[in-house]
Parts: C-alpha cells; structure tokens; sequence
C-alpha cells in the first residue's frame, strides 16, 4: 500500500519513530600503517654510522568499510543522547610522516 510523504514523514515526527534515523554503526578503518627499514647491513663499510632507520607513518589512511553514508563512524556531537550526530566537529585528520634514525 503506497502512502504519500506528508503520511509517512508525519507519522515519523508525531510517534517519535527513531528507528528511521538509526545506522548500524559498526566499520573497519585502517587507523595506522608503519613501514621501516633498517640499513645497518648497508653500512658496514662506513665506520662513522653505526645504524640507520628510516620509516614512513601514516594514520587514519583508509575506511575500509561503515555503513553510516557519509559521516565518519567514530565523529561524536556529545556523548549523551546526540552520540552519532556530525555537527560542527573537524574532519578526521590524515597524517603521513617520515622518520630517521641514525646512530653515530
């Protein structure tokens, strides 16, 4: 049985339906990725280095999978009944930095 919008929005706002509005919040995210290397095999001819370590690290890289369209699963508006709601928060950063290490 088909209804028109006016009848399903209102029946919405005048029962306090809710479950309209609720997304299963559950997601997947690469939060950090840490790669290295360690070039102390490399210098064994160089007597003044010791060891060397370089590294790259990002974080918050990828959302692999949410089911909350375009929100970021883990934004919180407060932490009482607003939980979920994306409101004037800022967006998640993405970092991406480097290391190096050298022992002398």
């Amino acid at each position: 049985m088909a209804i028109s919008s006016y009848d399903y929005y209102q029946a919405i706002t005048s029962n306090n339906i809710a479950e309209e509005f609720v997304y299963d919040a559950s997601f997947i995210k690469l939060r950090e990725l840490s790669l290295g290397y360690n070039f102390k095999s490399l210098l064994k001819k160089a007597t003044w280095i010791k060891d060397l370590n370089v590294s790259v690290i990002a974080r918050n890289l990828w959302t692999i999978m949410k089911h909350t369209p375009n929100i970021d699963p883990e934004s919180s508006l407060n932490n009482t009944n607003g939980q979920g709601l994306e409101l004037n928060g800022y967006p998640a950063v993405r970092n991406i930095g480097f290391n190096v290490n050298v022992k002398f």
